[in-house]
C-alpha cells in the first residue's frame, strides 16, 4: 500500500501535522487528512442522545482538526430526522459549511466542517 504523500504548493513534502512550509512558510492544512466518523444511536437511544452524540462528535472532529465528519444513524425516521435536523442547525450556527446526505446509504449524514485557520498567514 502506497503512502499518501502532501505537497505544499512549492513542492516541498509536508509531514502529518506539520503547520507551515518549511521553505516558503506558507500555512498548510493543519492535519486535514481525512474525515471522522461516528455511529450514534445503534443501541436504542432516543433521538435526543443521537443528537447530542453529534453533536459531542462534532467538537471532536473539529478538535481533531478533520476535513469532515460521517454521522451514521441508522435507518429510524425519528432518529434520522433528529440527526439531520442537529446537521442543519450547525450549518445555519455557521459552524459546519456544508451538510449532504449519502444517496448510497440513507443512513449516514456527512458535514463538511470548515477550514481551520493556523494562524500564520500573512
Amino acid at each position: 500500500m502506497r503512502r499518501r504523500v502532501l505537497l505544499c504548493a512549492c513542492g516541498v513534502p509536508l509531514d502529518p501535522g506539520q503547520v507551515a512550509c518549511l521553505k516558503c512558510d506558507r500555512p498548510t492544512a493543519v492535519g486535514r487528512l481525512g474525515w471522522s466518523e461516528v455511529d450514534v444511536a445503534h443501541q436504542g437511544q432516543t433521538a435526543a442522545v443521537a443528537a447530542r452524540q453529534a453533536d459531542a462528535a462534532l467538537a471532536a472532529a473539529q478538535r481533531s482538526l478533520a476535513e469532515g465528519l460521517t454521522i451514521i444513524h441508522g435507518r429510524g425516521e425519528r432518529l434520522s430526522l433528529a440527526v439531520r435536523n442537529q446537521a442543519y442547525r450547525w450549518l445555519m450556527e455557521g459552524r459546519v459549511c456544508k451538510v449532504d446526505a449519502d444517496f448510497h446509504n440513507p443512513g449516514v449524514v456527512r458535514v463538511w466542517l470548515k477550514p481551520v485557520d493556523s494562524g500564520l498567514g500573512r
